[in-house]
């Protein structure tokens, strides 16, 4: 039996968007009408999220996302940690008089991902049958994930392809770069 994770399921979908081309020989396949919201530990979504990390060979170059910077992820990593004002202290005024300042850091914004399918393929990859994420809904706003391992808190890691895919959030996931290595 996989871990279950409960979702909401809405449909957000414009009339006019059935007007686009998707071509899945084009990597553009047609979405699903209905997304999911749901909640799990960010080290357990980091393990099952690939995230790419974008590099510009010229001056200029466009991309969906930004660069990596290592310091605003350590920044999010650091109010998750500790809480403001605490986080943003330098490091040597942490100390035992400021140690009352440290509150939890909670996350106020989503991170988009796109679970992918058995067809998707990306930079060559494809996620491996055992490590596909399922997706069983209701027919109404009710949907259960079942994730390819059992144990959220076991140290699972993807045997090819990550099965979900982040749109948004990358520093956010990346800022738990350092408990995902433990």
């Amino acid at each position: 039996m996989a871990g279950i994770i409960q979702a909401i399921r809405f449909k957000q979908w414009l009339p006019e968007w059935d007007q686009f081309d998707f071509d899945p020989e084009q990597h553009r396949r047609k979405p699903d009408e209905h997304i999911l919201l749901f909640s799990m530990p960010a080290v357990q979504l980091r393990a099952l999220s690939g995230v790419y990390r974008r590099t510009r060979d010229h001056v200029g170059g466009e991309g969906l996302q930004r660069l990596h910077d290592p310091k605003r992820s350590a920044a999010i990593r650091d109010f998750v940690r500790f809480g403001h004002p605490y986080s943003s202290l330098p490091s040597g005024a942490r100390d035992d008089a400021s140690a009352a300042m440290r509150k939890p850091g909670w996350l106020p914004t989503a991170i988009v991902v796109n679970i992918l399918t058995a067809n998707d393929e990306r930079r060559g990859r494809k996620v491996a049958a055992s490590d596909l994420v399922s997706i069983k809904d209701d027919g109404g706003s009710r949907a259960e994930l079942s994730l390819p391992y059992i144990d959220r808190l076991e140290q699972w890691m993807p045997s090819e392809l990550e099965p979900f895919e982040v749109i948004d959030g990358q520093h956010r996931l990346w800022a738990f770069d350092e408990a995902f290595r433990r």
